[in-house]
């Protein structure tokens, strides 16, 4: 086998579309290992990586695989030739199916904007639109679907999970594409050695991991980063990335965010969320319940061009109880990361839900009584979830009800329980709050400079989390930054290498009716440990924060 195949191919549900003319879906050329929207920064399609293209009837209904070198550039019928600067050329292919094809495209394609097209028996499809570049890397993932767990080895090929985790000062190998082109044919086997002409570092934990080695792997398009995991990093979703330069540093492109599984000693890591007694359990087949109640106080700033800023201060409670099998510990795609104080990460949403972890939530009983120093109110059950509305004060709908959430105790019980989760009490305790105090001043943020946060008050063991987010489009893809500080700091800067991962924010409106598609968010937030009978965890948190609208240039 020429290539990492269970790296490549993605799931290919449902039936197969055969039609006379083939037809590539809208944005669909894709990094084949981070899957990256177009619209993205690490969107573009770089020289010598591997690309999946999506369509219907693109490949013949039983999937085809390339099996020995030459890679073909015809492939159970299939073809792909891309067109650059006047330049075409045909792409070695990897496998190809009615539904998704994989290729390579071309270390010699021209740098810039042109168009693909695939043929099937002789019929061509529309032509879909790509963007190349000198490199763009993306790392594989254990899911297939460019986020959650890396698909990272150590050097006897174990691969990595929360069952079998790396140790500070350990080699491992980050599998991806995209690092940029080779001399000579991608169809061939390709050359070993640092690829030159590119800067590659990488970031594990937030610190800088050294890296031996960031070059092709024995596989056409794939490329290897050998990196030494650094000291002090330690987790079951410690965000790992690659990001790719010129040699003098210039036009930096960073790939998307994995995890890996970091454990001092032993192979069972450990962190807030999970346990070795846990991961034990997961292990020998068992499940991990766990129980978040959240108290959250809210201020929403909202400013458009042409419209007076508004603002909205709201109370709300909302409690999950969940169970989860051992995907937990394998997928890595919980949608959070292990993040130190002063660390950050960026995080791409294209608007699937594939390849997350398989929950089912868990009957608590029909209510969750809160009582706290402004009287008793109830969290209701809807589809498992329980939650309540305290109270909001805003400029467009008015006072619905006086705030809730004073600084003090909160009681919580859940009276006898439910079907899931037997009867519990527990406390949360509500600091005062704190003051985002450089707020007004930021509304045009440049991505290109350090954006430096700072705040007073509050709880001083509290968590500071900062998010920016930037919003494509209405179908659900989105890019979101975060970092992580103590109250007690006062401040966190946020690094312009974070912010340039983030696309300038676009239009969600019209334009006599302009909606910019960015924001910022800064939170403090208070957890606070409880038990119940027949749960693993079971936290509660007071959070509060701002929001605003942003534009970022």
């Amino acid at each position: 086998m020429i290539v990492r195949l269970l790296l490549f191919i993605s799931l290919l549900g449902g039936t197969p579309m055969l039609s006379a003319q083939p037809t590539i879906s809208s944005a669909g050329i894709v990094n084949a290992a981070s899957y990256a929207y177009p619209g993205m920064p690490n969107g573009p399609i770089a020289e010598g990586s591997i690309f999946t293209l999506f369509g219907n009837g693109v490949g013949p209904a039983q999937i085809q695989f390339a099996s020995s070198f030459p890679l073909p550039t015809t492939l159970g019928g299939t073809s792909v030739s891309v067109t650059v600067n006047g330049s075409t050329l045909q792409c070695p292919l990897l496998y190809s199916s009615a539904k998704q094809v994989a290729a390579i495209l071309p270390s010699a394609i021209p740098i810039g904007t042109g168009t693909a097209r695939v043929t099937y028996n002789g019929a061509t499809s529309n032509t879909s639109p790509i963007t190349v570049v000198k490199s763009s890397p993306g790392l594989f993932t254990v899911n297939q679907q460019g986020a959650g767990q890396g698909a990272v080895q150590d050097g006897g090929g174990g691969e990595n999970s929360a069952f079998y985790s790396f140790a500070p000062g350990q080699q491992v190998v980050i599998w991806g594409t995209g690092l940029g082109p080779i001399g000579g044919s991608d169809a061939a086997p390709p050359p070993s050695g640092n690829l030159p002409s590119v800067l590659v570092t990488a970031s594990v934990g937030a610190q800088q991991a050294n890296v031996i080695y960031a070059g092709r792997s024995q596989n056409a398009g794939e490329d290897q980063i050998n990196v030494v995991i650094p000291s002090g990093v330690s987790g079951c979703f410690v965000p790992v990335s690659v990001t790719v330069a010129n040699p003098d540093g210039s036009n930096p492109v960073t790939s998307n965010w994995v995890s890996i599984a970091v454990a001092a000693s032993g192979k069972l890591c450990s962190d807030q969320l999970l346990t070795n007694e846990g991961l034990q359990n997961l292990q020998n087949g068992g499940v991990w319940r766990v129980g978040v109640i959240e108290l959250v106080r809210s201020f929403t700033q909202t400013s458009w061009p042409g419209s007076p800023t508004l603002t909205s201060t709201s109370d709300t409670a909302i409690g999950m109880f969940s169970k989860y099998d051992g995907t937990l510990a394998t997928n890595g795609d919980f949608g959070r990361f292990d993040l130190s104080d002063g660390g950050c990460y960026v995080v791409e949403v294209n608007g699937s839900s594939a390849g997350r972890l398989r929950t089912i939530n868990l009957d608590a009983g029909p209510v969750i009584n809160l009582n706290g120093p402004n009287g008793p109110k109830q969290l209701t059950k809807s589809f498992q979830v329980y939650t309540a509305d305290l109270g909001d004060i805003s400029d467009i709908f008015g006072t619905k009800g006086p705030l809730y959430l004073d600084p003090g105790t909160y009681a919580l019980d859940n009276g006898s329980g439910g079907a899931d989760v037997q009867g519990f009490r527990m406390n949360i305790t509500v600091a005062s709050p704190f003051t985002w105090t450089n707020m007004n001043s930021i509304n045009n943020v440049s991505r290109n400079q350090p954006l430096p946060i700072t705040w007073t008050g509050g709880d001083p063991n509290a968590t500071v989390l900062i998010e920016g987010t930037t919003v494509l489009d209405s179908n659900g893809h989105s890019v979101s930054f975060f970092c992580q500080a103590r109250d007690s700091a006062g401040s966190l800067t946020v690094p312009a290498s974070i912010l340039r991962q983030l696309p300038p924010s676009g239009n969600l409106g019209t334009d006599s009716v302009p909606i910019p598609g960015g924001s910022l968010m800064v939170e403090t937030t208070t957890s606070s440990a409880g038990s119940a009978p027949g749960m693993d965890v079971l936290t509660g948190t007071a959070t509060s924060g701002y929001n605003k609208t942003v534009v970022w240039q």
